[in-house]
């Protein structure tokens, strides 16, 4: 019988355990004419291929949707905006995906995969910080507010400049560098992800900032011209009042690096670096080198890598390529004791948190 694909082409990723059933999905996938990347059956080989890859469309997971080994995967997904749908076989009762797929034949779970990517819905704004601002507050600021995408490595501001835009991150985080130098190396200072933003000299009244604002994780932002932002602060004296209560936020965050830096065991400040980050990713998968790392504390590149060995070896990281994959958070929180978790409790207090307005990274 003469097979059609249902619509346009795709390519799409297939996730399994390496059995027959992933092998049926694929070639069936293929007999609708998509191009099939897989099957996979590990972390290691899939983000490989999501690596390798520059147009992908959906990924199938042939596996229930409590397996172990597919949240690293699924988080990668999420982070480049591919859908993906939950489609076992093979004796396992069909899960209730993204999608809510009940039928596991491959045209079906086409159709159900890329259905999902046309009728997704906008996005909340993702950061949490405007999403705490009372509406009035939050008003004046909104029509100014445009969508980027900020890649690795852009600095957002030079030391010792006026900022151009203030950024209010949504997928990307964003690191304060105090800058190296001929009589001292550079070191982090602070670290912003969904529940903050940069601008804190304009928000202090200032324009020019004495470190470096990088780029550290790729990914989304809101931005409003920095002019602008400082005007509607001049504006609205409440509106900078909100913003001060974030800044005293930011300050405790630097105040608790300088203390790890001064007295905490390279161990204790890796384990609360990594916090930080898994904080602001919401996921296990942390796109982190050892030389991005080393960088931000401060050390060289083979102690952050004898350090993360040490980890490894009691199962509390994974060092993939590029990347470093959170086992056990609980095991880091225990390691980072006295060094975490206080800026979080000052921001919370701050900001009077609410945990029903308390957006993730989408």
């Amino acid at each position: 019988m003469m097979h059609t694909a249902p619509m346009e082409a795709r390519s799409v990723l297939v996730v399994g355990e390496g059995d027959e059933h992933s092998s049926d999905l694929a070639s069936g996938l293929r007999r609708y004419g998509h191009t099939v990347l897989g099957p996979v059956a590990s972390v290691e080989d899939a983000l490989a291929l999501l690596d390798g890859s520059t147009s992908l469309d959906g990924a199938v997971f042939d596996l229930p949707r409590d397996a172990h080994w597919s949240a690293p995967i699924a988080d990668a997904l999420r982070r480049r905006g591919v859908p993906f749908v939950f489609a076992p076989s093979g004796g396992h009762a069909p899960a209730e995906a993204e999608t809510g797929v009940k039928d596991v034949s491959a045209q079906k779970v086409v159709e159900m995969l890329f259905r999902r990517a046309r009728e997704k819905p906008s996005p909340s704004n993702g950061n949490r910080l405007l999403a705490l601002m009372p509406p009035k507050l939050a008003a004046p600021l909104r029509p100014h507010l445009r969508m980027a995408d900020l890649g690795s490595g852009d600095v957002l501001q030079q030391q010792d400049a006026s900022a151009e835009d203030v950024y209010f991150p949504k997928t990307a985080v964003l690191s304060v560098v105090g800058p190296a130098s001929t009589r001292r190396p550079g070191a982090e200072i602070a670290l912003i992800g969904f529940e903050g933003a940069s601008g804190i000299a304009d928000i202090l009244g200032g324009t020019h900032w004495p470190f470096i604002t990088v780029v550290q994780v790729a990914g989304e932002a809101l931005v409003i011209d920095a002019a602008q932002f400082r005007s509607c602060l001049d504006q609205e004296p409440d509106l900078r009042a909100f913003f001060l209560r974030y800044v005293q936020a930011f300050l405790v965050q630097a105040g608790d690096t300088a203390l790890a830096n001064a007295r905490g065991v390279l161990s204790q400040r890796l384990a609360r670096r990594v916090l930080m980050t898994h904080d602001r990713l919401g996921s296990d998968v942390l796109p982190l080198t050892h030389q991005q790392l080393a960088t931000m504390l401060g050390v060289r590149r083979a102690s952050v890598t004898e350090a993360l060995h040490l980890l490894e070896g009691d199962g509390v990281v994974r060092s993939l390529r590029g990347r470093l994959l959170v086992r056990d958070r609980a095991a880091l929180l225990e390691i980072a004791t006295g060094y975490y978790g206080s800026a979080e409790a000052a921001y919370d207090r701050l900001l009077g948190l609410d945990p029903a307005a308390n957006p993730q990274p989408n």
